[in-house]
């Protein structure tokens, strides 16, 4: 037989966590046609000789409805062995979309997931009204697999106009709604988003229109899965990080109503209460007891946050959201910075007990990249020594040499979030979590979490034997396969889709953080560049080879109707 594509003497570790074996995989018409010892002819050949072979993973969390315009490889994510992601999260969309709209929902992603403006503005087509015709104008030259929900925040914009972000929808407008999630599932969609996430605000500092729906809607709009019988929910409840009872039993009823299961967004370690995620977990294990499906979705590595004080941090503090969330001018902030009064309130937001997204543990905030060479002493050093050094307290010596850099200083707080790595050991070994969370394609200037799955493989199961690569390779293909309804995905199988991934089990690792100036509008991002990826394979193509794009582009819109 000839095929297309043979990848020779792999370790076959097949997705099912079952023990890898020694095989060959033979590929021909974007299919796995063949597995063990396999002779025949092949137009081309991967040697995966010390190499793992597995199912091309899946990346159940990330926003890139609209990078995949000017980036059809959603890198950095694809560089990591990624071959299929569900994006669209949060409720957050660029479709169904009217016209007289556009500018509002670009305001709204440039400020909610922080994706630049300029991007937004010029790589994208902006051609499409309705969903359907959305997925058909990003269906052309894909390097990944695309799955897409049916985002609330968009829907309601859709349908409500300016009311979306201003009071709770009149029966009649949730009924508008709901026919507008049946279309989206119509046209493919993979289920339904929302988010109740309490730092979710909009262009104008308004909080999303989601936020203003009141619970009965959230579930009016779940319901329309049920006689789909497919489709996940993803959703971000109101006391994230801290999840409380109330959240769990109100996911608890998406899912019973819904019929289908929920994927909560992000079940995380926070200095604030320390052993809250067991809680979270307890309360998950007699969800399911109970008959409803809610998983929450975790990173498996140590969440830094890099920030400056040009734009909008801790936006749960009310006079730090205050400050740094209104329009003012750059000299109208630097004068405001330097007044002991909005001093003043900022340190009152900092010393307040009550449990913020940010843990306000000052020794966490390091300086990350300065402006001056006179201010290069201070890299890598926290904001409580430089403040011991100078005798200022830790917030005036962070604004002080911000102000020295007209707000240029990049700080990063290290381990914003999961900062304890035997929480996150215990976390990624529960069989109700999934694995993931990058948020590619948001964010772009202040994280990278889209090499999570490098991380799992190399620091979790080589350094630290805290998973099996079978069970680890598990979690990051057949797990959000089966969550999401893949059929033809997740497994190294005879008849299986060929999204294939070929790693050196002894190399693969996330490399260092780095800034790139590569997106419209000359914007920066942040990208992790991926080590020991020998070859990446979608729909029986090989798009990457040895960290290389090939130039090949095989990757579709998945549509959940097919």
């Amino acid at each position: 037989m000839d095929y297309d594509v043979l990848i020779r003497n792999g370790l076959v570790a097949d997705g099912s966590g079952m023990p890898a074996y020694q095989a060959d995989v033979g590929i021909a018409g974007g299919r796995i046609v063949a597995i063990g010892k396999v002779d025949g002819r092949a137009g081309e050949v991967v040697d995966a000789t010390g190499q793992v072979v597995a199912p091309g993973f899946i990346d159940p969390h990330t926003h890139y409805d609209a990078q995949l315009f000017w980036d059809p490889l959603a890198t950095p994510t694809s560089w990591h062995g990624f071959t299929s992601v569900l994006m669209t999260n949060c409720g957050f969309g660029i479709a169904p979309l009217k016209p007289e709209h556009r500018d509002y929902i670009r305001r709204m992603l440039a400020k909610v997931e922080a994706m630049p403006l300029a991007s937004l503005e010029q790589g994208v087509p902006w051609s499409w009204q309705s969903y359907g015709e959305y997925l058909q104008a990003l269906d052309r030259g894909l390097g990944v697999n695309v799955m897409s929900l049916a985002p609330h925040s968009t829907i309601r914009y859709h349908v409500m106009g300016d009311d979306a972000r201003k009071r709770p929808a009149a029966a009649e407008e949730i009924q508008a709604m709901a026919g507008v999630v049946a279309e989206c599932m119509d046209a493919g969609a993979f289920g339904f988003s929302s988010s109740y996430g309490p730092v979710h605000f909009d262009g104008d500092g308004l909080p999303v229109p989601s936020r203003w729906a009141d619970g009965d809607e959230i579930i009016a709009l779940a319901r329309v899965l049920k006689p789909f019988r497919r489709g996940v929910v993803c959703f971000i409840p109101k006391e994230v990080p801290l999840v409380g009872a109330d959240d769990m039993r109100y996911m608890a009823r998406l899912s019973t109503e819904s019929g289908r299961p929920v994927l909560w967004n992000l079940l995380l370690h926070s200095w604030n209460a320390p052993d809250h995620w067991r809680q979270v977990l307890d309360w998950t294990r007699s969800q399911f007891r109970g008959g409803a499906r809610v998983h929450p979705l975790a990173l498996c590595e140590r969440f830094d946050l890099s920030f400056s004080l040009r734009g909008g941090i801790f936006g749960d503090m009310p006079a730090w959201k205050d400050f740094f969330e209104t329009s003012r001018p750059r000299a109208e902030k630097l004068a405001r910075l330097r007044m002991p009064e909005v001093r003043a309130a900022l340190q009152a937001d900092l010393d307040d007990p009550t449990p913020r997204v940010f843990s306000k543990r000052m020794q966490d905030v390091f300086v990350d990249a300065v402006t001056h060479e006179r201010n290069r002493p201070w890299l890598g050093k926290n904001v409580v020594e430089i403040g011991r050094a100078q005798g200022k307290s830790p917030l005036d010596a962070m604004l002080d040499l911000a102000l020295d850099e007209e707000l240029g200083t990049e700080f990063r707080i290290v381990g914003f979030q999961n900062g304890d790595e035997d929480a996150l050991r215990a976390m990624i070994a529960d069989p109700h979590v999934v694995v993931g969370g990058s948020d590619g394609g948001a964010h772009v200037a202040f994280i990278c979490q889209t090499a999570y799955s490098s991380h799992l493989l190399g620091y979790w199961v080589r350094d630290k034997h805290a998973l099996s690569l079978e069970a680890a390779v598990r979690r990051l293909t057949f797990e959000p396969a089966l969550l999401l309804g893949m059929r033809d995905r997740g497994l190294v199988r005879e008849g299986l889709a060929a999204d294939l991934v070929v790693f050196d089990p002894d190399r693969v690792a996330a490399g260092a953080r780095e800034n790139r100036r590569d997106l419209p509008g000359n914007a920066t991002r942040i990208v992790r560049p991926a080590v020991g990826y020998r070859a990446t394979l979608v729909n029986g193509e090989v798009v990457l080879r040895d960290g290389e794009a090939t130039g090949r582009l095989p990757g579709r819109v998945l549509r959940g109707s097919s």
